[in-house]
């Protein structure tokens, strides 16, 4: 087989996709502090995502209303463009700027993600989102989302009923997979959880300490 040919091939099976890292939110249980900044073993949460991330997309960028604070990354950043919506505000945004047709998206309090689950969803994407169920929930800020989501995005951050799951309920019956890396999900939500993070105690996260919405 021609390598030209071979290539086509391989990026319509395992497309191209870039990365947004959401580090909006209000942060109110870490007295305003930007969670992508904690440091867990000698290194911030985003600089061990970003060690991750640069190995499998050329294309990433921060959302965040708070650029000032991410220069220092070298990362492009992306702000919301409906305020104050949450999240769902921050994957429009970066579906938006992004130049492919598919976006890896991830909450910025992640320090354990990894190349083997993102790529593990790669492999299975099926538009117009690809979610895993992990630590009891489906898991909507660790997710690849299309392009084609955009005009359906906007009809909600339009409305007043705009969280994540609005939009990806629907798809749960057919673009829903188990988690292979379960930790993989595992945020930092509060002082508690850090705390036993650093300890490296396990631990459970209630339902409400979930990421997604």
């Amino acid at each position: 087989m021609p390598v030209f040919l071979y290539l086509a091939i391989m990026k319509s099976l395992y497309p191209e996709f870039s990365i947004a890292i959401l580090a909006g939110g209000q942060n109110r249980r870490f007295g305003g502090k930007i969670k992508s900044f904690i440091e867990i073993d000698g290194q911030t949460i985003i600089q061990r995502q970003l060690n991750v991330l640069k190995t499998l997309s050329e294309e990433i960028c921060i959302v965040t209303n708070s650029p000032k604070y991410f220069k220092a990354c070298g990362i492009k950043t992306v702000s919301d463009i409906f305020p104050e919506k949450g999240p769902l505000a921050g994957i429009h945004a970066a579906l938006k700027t992004v130049s492919t047709e598919w976006l890896f998206v991830l909450a910025g309090d992640l320090p354990n993600i990894n190349t083997n689950e993102i790529r593990y969803l790669h492999k299975h994407l099926k538009k117009p989102v690809v979610m895993a169920e992990a630590l009891g929930r489906i898991q909507t800020l660790h997710a690849f989302y299309h392009i084609d989501l955009i005009p359906e995005i906007e009809n909600k951050l339009q409305s007043d009923f705009y969280s994540i799951r609005s939009v990806t309920d629907k798809y749960t019956s057919e673009n829903l997979l188990s988690a292979k890396n379960p930790d993989a999900y595992l945020n930092i939500n509060d002082y508690e959880d850090l705390e036993n993070y650093r300890n490296k105690k396990s631990f459970s996260i209630p339902k409400s300490k979930h990421i997604g919405n």
